[in-house]
């Protein structure tokens, strides 16, 4: 078993929702400038590039991301490829396996670059939700 970054990588040019905090380094002390340290804080969205939002982010009395198990997010996954167009909402019947691991990754293909922020990428249907998640609702 391995881990895999499905990140993109992270700079100011990596695009975030319209509004929302791009990524930016503030250098607080450097070396270079005769500092004993190099020191820098970092500032940017939590929606940044790959991620797992809380359920608090689209349900109103859920749980946010610190009171989660991080065990709930490790573990064997499913990748399926599913080549959607655009400005798809994903239902279960376009799934074209079963679901036999216990997290799922869909790779549509529909948010291809990552410096060019679109808003219509594939989506999940509630009705897929309540069939990969049957236990959560």
């Amino acid at each position: 078993m391995g881990v895999y970054d499905i990140s993109p990588p992270i700079s100011p040019e990596l695009q975030v929702w319209p509004g929302d905090t791009p990524p930016t380094r503030e250098i607080l002390c450097d070396m270079k400038r005769g500092d004993h340290l190099t020191l820098s804080t970092i500032h940017a969205t939590v929606h940044l590039g790959s991620h797992a939002d809380a359920p608090s982010h689209y349900g109103q009395d859920a749980p946010s991301i610190e009171q989660m198990d991080l065990d709930y997010y490790l573990g064997p996954c499913q990748v399926v490829r599913l080549p959607v167009e655009r400005n798809t909402a994903i239902s279960p019947a376009m799934l074209k396996a079963p679901v036999t691991a216990p997290r799922l990754l869909l790779a549509t293909g529909t948010y291809p670059d990552p410096l060019v922020f679109t808003q219509d990428f594939a989506a999940l249907t509630p009705e897929l939700i309540d069939f990969v998640c049957p236990n959560t609702a």
